[in-house]
């Protein structure tokens, strides 16, 4: 149980009820798109028409009108996991595949997935990669050796052919052939299992040229996007918030899964079973293993 707690990172008591400035037109559960600042849409929920189109619930943030000058918001309160209930879970075992999932899947899947996992820096991207890297069928970049088996380090320092990343490893244009990364990252990646992964937190301002050039050469190409409420930080990051807003806008539902921080913590089985849904290629995963090798 005490490998559950490290990964996922449990939360405090004190982590509940902060208060957060956050500049700009960005509200505090990102990527959710806001509205000149006091509301935001929630694209995880939503109610559904007669004719079965699904429309976001959309929500108003608390504000009082004196905070309003300096952005000051009031975060609402954040359910606490069941760790009790979480032990007595991980004592069942790994989350499995529905079979028919598998079933489905199996006729259309190409040879190999590539999945990339898009996350702000800070916020809990190495637990989450860890989570989903228990999956018996999942590569990472971990004997690279690089730090937190990030790929955007290898792309930088690594290629003999001299590094696809020079200067600032964050611009969206860099590297400028991700068939060509993919392909430096084969060598590290085995290439014996289903999924290849990539966890590196600057691709979230990659990801549409990612998606573009991967799917224009055949790739099958996927993304679990992870956000993580300003409130749970002291500091929020305006930038990285944008940049997972604008990948948000850029990727199609049936590439990308969006999750969030504070759900995958409160129940990390029930979220599982929505990864497993989504990437049925990966068979099962272990929320109370610790999935990437120790270089991390």
């Amino acid at each position: 149980m005490k490998d559950l707690c490290v990964i996922l990172g449990a939360l405090s008591a004190s982590a509940l009820g902060l208060q957060v400035n956050v500049e700009g037109d960005v509200c505090k559960f990102s990527p959710w798109e806001c509205d000149e600042f006091t509301d935001f849409v929630d694209d995880a929920s939503g109610s559904t028409d007669n004719s079965g189109i699904v429309s976001p619930t959309k929500y108003s943030i608390p504000q009082q009108s004196e905070n309003r000058g300096n952005s000051k918001l009031v975060c609402p309160s954040i359910d606490q996991p069941d760790l009790d209930a979480l032990e007595h879970r991980a004592k069942q075992g790994p989350v499995k595949v529905k079979h028919n999932s598998v079933k489905d899947r199996s006729a259309k899947t190409p040879k190999r997935i590539l999945l990339f996992i898009l996350m702000a820096p800070y916020t809990g991207s190495t637990g989450l990669s860890s989570f989903v890297a228990t999956s018996p069928q999942l590569s990472t970049l971990c004997s690279a050796g690089t730090w937190a088996c990030e790929g955007t380090w290898i792309l930088q320092k690594r290629p003999k052919s001299g590094p696809l990343i020079h200067g600032d490893r964050w611009s969206p244009d860099i590297p400028k052939d991700w068939n060509e990364a993919v392909h430096i990252y084969s060598s590290i990646w085995n290439m014996s299992q289903s999924v290849m992964m990539d966890k590196s937190p600057p691709n979230i301002a990659k990801a549409k040229n990612i998606y573009d050039q991967l799917k224009n050469t055949g790739e099958e190409v996927k993304f679990i996007m992870v956000t993580r409420s300003p409130c749970l930080k002291k500091v929020a990051d305006i930038a990285h918030m944008r940049m997972m807003i604008q990948a948000r806008k850029d990727l199609d539902d049936d590439s990308l899964l969006h999750l969030r921080y504070e759900d995958v913590i409160r129940d990390p089985y029930a979220n599982a079973s929505k990864i497993l849904d989504f990437l049925p290629e990966l068979v099962s995963i272990d929320p109370s293993q610790y999935g990437l090798e120790k270089n991390v």
